[in-house]
């Protein structure tokens, strides 16, 4: 149970040992540990699936690194952050802040480099949370936690995507 089912499977096919699936529907008590797929078809690791058919991650030092910013994507992301959290002025005395659903789509685009990018864990995808508040009418959301959130994602595009 230390080493991921995608290892496993690479070494018994390097090694030319037999294996077998064991519970392959993530759910119930052994859901936390056993299992590929859950009930509705999505998967907690499709790295596992594709080891299934023989495609492993190269670990080897000739691999190519990930550019998340290649296309400008990265710049571009992190402002629409910025420009999500910005109070602008509308007259005098008086500011408007953008909605939740605003923030939340600018702090997508960050969390679709870091995840595309392989640059955040995925035990637990920043895209979860995302939906979860989507999933919760705008009037439930914290919007200083989503602000934060969004701050945070930015921050790691900046630190992981702009070399």
């Amino acid at each position: 149970r230390a080493n991921p089912y995608e290892i496993e499977l690479e070494l018994a096919e390097k090694h030319k040992i037999g294996w077998y699936l064991f519970n392959l529907i993530i759910e119930g008590f052994w859901g936390d540990i056993h299992g590929l797929v859950y009930p509705d078809g999505t998967t907690r690791d499709p790295g596992v699936i594709a080891a299934l058919f023989g495609f492993y991650r190269k670990r080897s030092s000739d691999r190519i690194k990930v550019n998340a910013n290649k296309e400008g994507h990265a710049y571009r992301a992190v402002r629409a952050v910025e420009d999500s959290l910005r109070v602008e002025p509308t007259t005098l005395f008086m500011s408007k802040q953008k909605t939740t659903d605003d923030i939340l789509t600018a702090a997508e685009y960050c969390v679709n480099l870091l995840e595309a990018a392989q640059m955040v864990p995925m035990w637990d995808p920043p895209s979860a949370q995302i939906e979860y508040w989507r999933s919760l009418p705008e009037e439930e959301r914290d919007i200083w936690e989503i602000r934060r959130f969004a701050y945070e994602m930015a921050e790691l595009v900046r630190k992981n995507c702009m070399f």
